[in-house]
């Protein structure tokens, strides 16, 4: 084994810049690595959720607004579990959500959680006696249908800051906001 010793300062100074410039880049293909399989793990995700927006469109919810608040609830659970799987990202961060809702949207309180899950059981037994009229409904449902939405949006704003790339950030914030717009768009043909 030889020992050498660098000739000048200067030398030395690009022995270290090199090791260090390894070091980033190898560090650099890990994180790149790490953005692309969460990336896909979203994506996985939002095939799900695509699963029930195709539910949520059908003709039978629109017309069953209990059915279409159970699967909104569905959406926002199935991303809370994996935010809290995947992200590790604490189960107090629902309940904040919800809190920080609440302020605006107050009969978002009626949702129940149960084990970092929303369920709108308390909102369906409640439903035949808010008004006698469907339109006296609507605002309330409105209410409750855009929180959730919030909710759901903020999830994915939260996975957004997980990645490293600044492209692939710009790439998942085009693809979710888009899935937020659809799935606004199909859940308010929902009637109340």
């Amino acid at each position: 084994m030889e020992i050498r010793t660098p000739f000048n300062k200067h030398e030395d100074e690009m022995t270290n810049n090199r090791g260090g410039s390894n070091n980033h880049d190898t560090n650099s293909k890990v994180a790149l690595q790490q953005d692309t399989a969460l990336e896909e793990q979203l994506m996985l995700l939002l095939s799900n959720n695509q699963i029930i927006l195709v539910k949520l469109s059908e003709n039978k919810v629109a017309k069953n607004p209990n059915e279409a608040l159970k699967l909104l609830c569905d959406i926002v659970n199935q991303v809370v579990a994996f935010a809290e799987r995947k992200l590790r990202v604490n189960s107090s961060h629902l309940q904040k959500l919800l809190v920080s809702e609440s302020g605006h949207s107050p009969n978002i309180k009626l949702l129940h959680l149960n084990k970092n899950s929303l369920y709108p059981d308390t909102v369906i037994n409640l439903f035949k006696g808010w008004a006698s009229h469907p339109s006296d409904r609507q605002p309330i449902f409105d209410e409750i249908r855009d929180s959730l939405i919030n909710i759901t949006k903020s999830y994915f704003s939260l996975f957004e800051s997980s990645f490293r790339s600044d492209l692939i950030k710009r790439q998942w914030k085009e693809t979710y906001l888009i899935n937020i717009d659809e799935l606004r768009g199909i859940a308010e043909k929902i009637k109340f």
